[in-house]
């Protein structure tokens, strides 16, 4: 009987010491409760966001958490609301619709073909635990196609950290959220200013559509790095 007791106690307590579960997202306030945006003249094609790829430490539920360049951990409580590619893209197709650069921005294909496709790939999406700092690090690339003929007329990629004060998973989404508002800004402008110059008209987001001498151009910082667009 006592042995009995014992083994209910020990069970009890294993079930009060586990966790709950928690789920979140990548959430950007330019975009909660708003609809597809109206823009008075934009682009008349038809924009696929395809689906996103994931590199493979990051293709999985449990949201990851390092405190070494060699060493990947994951929060067995602490978990996206989806894979982070699929939530990602999920994301960008949400932004893009609200910029309202095209007339259609879509996941699948629909009755008519795209006339462009972005591909988009998650290279990183993880907290940095740095002794008594933490940061929010997030990393991802992009690439314009041409549907007609599959050639890639535009490229980008970001890689940023972002320093973290309150050291909880909830403040570090917050964190990549923030970061992504950011680069999605300088996304949609160039995707604009991409189309414009591939159809040889204006942007719909002003300026003119310029075309950059170098193929590619890098700049390096200490916390980050950007490929600026191509032809």
């Amino acid at each position: 009987m006592k042995k009995a007791l014992l083994a209910l106690l020990v069970s009890l307590c294993a079930c009060a010491s586990v966790q709950p579960k928690q789920y979140f997202t990548i959430s950007l306030p330019e975009i909660e409760g708003k609809a597809e945006g109206a823009t008075p003249n934009p682009h008349p094609v038809r924009l696929r966001v395809t689906p996103f790829q994931g590199a493979l430490p990051y293709d999985r539920p449990e949201i990851v958490y390092r405190s070494s360049p060699f060493m990947f951990q994951y929060y067995s409580s602490k978990l996206w609301a989806s894979k982070p590619q699929h939530l990602l893209r999920e994301v960008v197709l949400r932004y893009l619709q609200a910029k309202g650069i095209v007339m259609e921005v879509s996941l699948e294909y629909g009755d008519q073909l795209p006339d462009y496709e972005l591909s988009g790939e998650v290279v990183a999406i993880e907290e940095f635990d740095s002794g008594d700092v933490w940061f929010a690090h997030l990393a991802m690339r992009f690439s314009l196609v041409r549907f007609s003929d599959k050639v890639r007329i535009w490229q980008y990629s970001f890689d940023k950290r972002r320093t973290v004060f309150r050291k909880e998973p909830m403040f570090v989404v917050k964190a990549m959220s923030e970061i992504l508002q950011e680069e999605l800004q300088n996304l949609a402008t160039m995707v604009d200013r991409a189309i414009a110059e591939d159809r040889n008209t204006n942007p719909v987001l002003g300026g003119e559509a310029q075309k950059t001498k170098e193929k590619e151009k890098v700049e390096q910082k200490e916390d980050e790095e950007i490929i600026k667009p191509e032809d």
